[in-house]
């Protein structure tokens, strides 16, 4: 009798555990304080920020502004979610010398993979802004 009361009070508690680490991981995340999944964050409120992964495309130089050697560069803004790429519907322009060199930039952003940012070890979106130089040789 006491063995199969053991054996029943061991077996709750081992069921209960994976619940109480996914309550705690619950608990520390920041929709816990207040914030969804939807959020996004500023580069400064967060404690990791989101970094462009290796080997992301590079913007093409329009061969219309490079045959006239024309230079000029993109300021873009955009949201990083939490897989790592690019929410195109947050895109936009925040300073650029010629519309030709925005289209460009918009479509290499459009392919670009990132580590998203991270707040207590939780991934979470974040507005990025990124600039672009294009030199004429």
């Amino acid at each position: 009798m006491r063995r199969s009361l053991l054996l029943a009070v061991l077996a709750s508690f081992t069921a209960a555990l994976p619940a109480f680490a996914q309550a705690r991981q619950v608990a520390s995340s920041p929709t816990d304080r207040g914030q969804t999944q939807e959020q996004t964050f500023f580069e400064f409120q967060v404690e990791k920020p989101a970094e462009s992964r290796p080997g992301n495309p590079r913007p093409q130089y329009p061969f219309a502004l490079l045959s006239r050697a024309r230079s000029g560069e993109v300021t873009a803004e955009f949201v990083v979610d939490t897989t790592g790429r690019v929410d195109m519907s947050t895109f936009q322009v925040v300073k650029s010398t010629d519309n030709a060199f925005s289209t460009s930039v918009r479509n290499a952003v459009a392919a670009m993979r990132f580590y998203p940012a991270e707040i207590a070890g939780h991934k979470v979106r974040e507005l990025a802004q990124q600039h672009f130089v294009f030199a004429a040789q």
